[in-house]
C-alpha cells in the first residue's frame, strides 16, 4: 500500500477494488470534443478507456392518460462513463462533447450531459442518447 493508504486500508482497499473491477469491466470509447458547435481543433478526437453503463431504455408516454386518440412513444436512453484521472489527467470534458463506444458493433453517438469530477480521481460522465 502507499504511504496515503497506510493510515486508512479501508480507503486504499476500496481504490484497488475500484481500480480491479473497472479494469475487468472497462471498454474503449471514440471522444469527439466540440466548442460552441464546432470541432474543438485544442482538443483533437481521442480513445479513452472507462467503465461504460448503459441503462435499459424506456418508454415515455406524454400524452394524458385519458387521452385515447393518440400517442407518442419516445425513448429516453442515459448511461454513464467513469473514466479514471489517474490514467488521463488531461482529459478536459464538456457538455454537448460526443461519445461512441467502440467495442459495442452499431451503437450510436451519445452525447455529454454533464461531467463530475468526484474529487479528482474519478470523472463521472452522463450520457444521453443522440
Amino acid at each position: 500500500m502507499s504511504d496515503e493508504n497506510a493510515a486508512s486500508p479501508i480507503v486504499g482497499f476500496r481504490s484497488l477494488l475500484t481500480r480491479t473491477v473497472d479494469g475487468v469491466l472497462s471498454e474503449k470509447v471514440l471522444f469527439s470534443f466540440f466548442e460552441n458547435g464546432d470541432v474543438d481543433p485544442a482538443r483533437p478526437q481521442r480513445t479513452v478507456v472507462g467503465r461504460l453503463k448503459i441503462a435499459p431504455s424506456r418508454s415515455v408516454n406524454p400524452a394524458a392518460r385519458n387521452t385515447m386518440n393518440w400517442q407518442i412513444g419516445m425513448t429516453a436512453g442515459t448511461a454513464e462513463f467513469s473514466v479514471s484521472m489517474l490514467d488521463y489527467p488531461d482529459l478536459v470534458v464538456k457538455e454537448r462533447d460526443m461519445v461512441k463506444p467502440l467495442e459495442r458493433p452499431g451503437e450510436k453517438w451519445w452525447s455529454v450531459s454533464s461531467a463530475d469530477p468526484r474529487g479528482g480521481a474519478r470523472l463521472v460522465i452522463q450520457l444521453v442518447q443522440e
